[in-house]
């Protein structure tokens, strides 16, 4: 048992290994086919990896390292006395035996609730050859494998785009990936890395898919209209690709995303031997008696920072708008990042007209949510953007929030902002960031 316990931790290892260069290197390009392949290809080194040997003879073949898994099932002679370790030990593997039956039957629970819901709803197929399941419960547009699950409210709403992105999902096989990918988690439920690993690949399902139907030649700004509305909802199937799944402000910064250098795919070639090579050091007999130790704290590390990361992540995105356009302010930062985004320049983006114009456009376009509005929300929001060098925005994200109905209304009108003339430094236009706080306020009725 002991051999399988330290493949456990190694595999995890190198997940987490995995999941690190990706987030540093990856994430952030464009190229989302190739995302997707090194995602899947991260799961499957990180099973392989930890069966071959290392040592002064070079790589062994697996085989080798599989002959210790035949002795996992072998009877083991008593001792005479029992040791305090194989007891944490047998404690240990009983708590992560517990861990594998829950999450396979937490998947098998998963499939069984789809299958209802298969038979449930009113069933129609459509041209693609998938199938298209009507309900009148209140879901959150959803597909899996070739079914495609709609509230019949949906459809007096934007049904062609929504059935566009889930034929997109169904015509990529998003399904299998997600299916291929839960056997991992099996194995490796206890590791963050493996769940944010996971969770990266179903952003690249949604980016993939949001990529498709803008190449059909849908409208962008309906698009993005369509995915703010559809952002209140929930899924309660983590099978399944929904339309809601991922981030509203990381999908609307990818889809304005300019295409990245095609020098960019080096660093592929940087990360991946880099990762078999420290995948392969955890593997080396040497330094198998120090696994257990060694990723103890790696794992206790990688644990708290992955949290911190997950919690930003799906933090509430908040936007601010305003009921009044003297209650909108506009100001700029003062400082430079790495990768060469000023805060501040000598000449500072103008919108069209001056910040006069700016006021006027944001009074006009914002709606105060009249569910907001019921449940008494309202303060102040501020919002932070990129103005290109061309004068597009991008990167729009919330520095405060309030409301996610209010957020919602703010990034929809920071969306349809018209091009900016772009900041200037030593008198090249420069990209540069931008900050408006907007309230809302409710005024009390007079009795």
């Amino acid at each position: 048992m002991g051999a399988f316990f330290v493949y456990i931790l190694k595999s995890a290892i190198c997940l987490a290994l995995f999941y690190l260069g990706y987030r540093l290197l990856l994430s952030r390009d464009t190229f989302l086919r190739f995302n997707r392949f090194a995602l899947l290809s991260g799961f499957v080194l990180a099973a392989l990896l930890p069966l071959a040997r290392v040592g002064v003879e070079g790589v062994s073949p697996l085989g080798p390292a599989l002959e210790e898994w035949g002795r996992i099932a072998a009877p083991v002679e008593p001792a005479a006395t029992a040791s305090p370790a194989v007891s944490c030990y047998s404690i240990g593997l009983a708590i992560y035996l517990m861990g594998v039956l829950f999450f396979i039957a937490r998947f098998l629970w998963g499939v069984v609730s789809l299958i209802r819901l298969i038979r449930a709803g009113r069933r129609e197929q459509l041209a693609d050859g998938s199938w298209l399941v009507l309900h009148r419960l209140p879901l959150a547009p959803f597909s899996w494998l070739r079914y495609i699950f709609l509230a019949e409210k949906d459809l007096l709403s934007k049904p062609e785009l929504i059935l566009a992105h889930e034929q997109a999902h169904i015509r990529m096989r998003h399904t299998w990936d997600l299916l291929f990918t839960e056997l991992f988690l099996w194995l490796q439920w206890f590791n963050p890395a493996a769940w944010l690993l996971r969770q990266e690949l179903q952003s690249v399902h949604e980016f993939e898919a949001d990529a498709a139907v803008l190449g059909m030649g849908y409208d962008s700004k309906e698009y993005k209209l369509l995915l703010i509305e559809k952002a209140v909802g929930s899924s309660r199937y983590t099978l399944a690709n929904s339309l809601n799944h991922s981030s509203l402000i990381n999908r609307i910064t990818m889809m304005q995303k300019r295409k990245s250098n095609p020098w960019a795919r080096m660093k592929y070639a940087f990360v991946l031997p880099v990762a078999a090579t420290a995948m392969a050091a955890f593997a080396r007999p040497e330094i198998s008696r120090q696994m257990a130790e060694i990723s103890s704290a790696k794992i206790t590390d990688l644990s708290r920072m992955v949290q911190t990361t997950a919690a930003e992540r799906t933090r509430p995105e908040a936007i601010d708008t305003t009921t009044s356009a003297r209650e909108v302010m506009v100001t700029g930062y003062a400082q430079f990042t790495d990768n060469k985004v000023y805060e501040s320049a000598e000449v500072m983006p103008e919108f069209p007209g001056g910040q006069t114009e700016l006021l006027k456009f944001v009074a006009k376009r914002v709606k105060y949510p009249t569910e907001a509005q019921r449940k008494g929300a309202q303060g102040r929001v501020i919002v932070k953007f990129v103005v290109e060098t061309n004068g597009s925005i991008s990167n729009i994200h919330v520095v405060k929030g309030i409301d996610p109905l209010l957020d919602a209304e703010a990034i929809r009108v920071c969306t349809t902002m018209p091009t900016w003339a772009p900041a200037r430094q030593e008198g090249k236009a420069v990209r540069c960031y931008y900050t408006i706080p907007v309230t809302f306020g409710l005024v009390k009725a007079e009795s």
